[in-house]
């Protein structure tokens, strides 16, 4: 099934089942950070598997990272994620923002196994 694909922060380049995030820099309240993307899709998610191919063209440092929203909620901006990155010193992270911050549910590994150019 094909889906369509909109960029709501950042930008991409969806390319069929491809998206492409073109992450970089961006400053916020005057500092600067990793740019934050993120895309939704015209389906709803009711259960099943989740897959994602993630590859990192550059360094990786304590702000790169790369997260699935499994959900997320307009009204308040409540999302929950699960992915690679997430913590300046963790492998692998599931957690969720509300409208106080982040909030770990869990975490594994140690960041410095990420590898620029290496697939996930």
């Amino acid at each position: 099934m094909a889906y369509k694909w909109v960029a709501v922060l950042g930008s991409y380049e969806f390319l069929g089942q491809e998206i492409v995030f073109h992450g970089g820099e961006r400053e916020y309240g005057g500092e600067l950070g990793a740019e934050i993307g993120n895309a939704i899709s015209d389906q709803r998610f009711t259960g099943g598997e989740i897959s994602a191919r993630i590859r990192f063209d550059e360094p990786i440092d304590a702000h790169i990272g790369c997260e699935i929203i499994r959900y997320y909620e307009p009204a308040t901006r409540y999302f929950m994620s699960a992915g690679l990155g997430g913590t300046p010193i963790n492998e692998f992270s599931v957690r969720y923002f509300d409208n106080r911050g982040w909030n770990l549910v869990g975490v594994a590994g140690e960041r410095r196994n990420l590898k620029a150019g290496a697939e996930y």
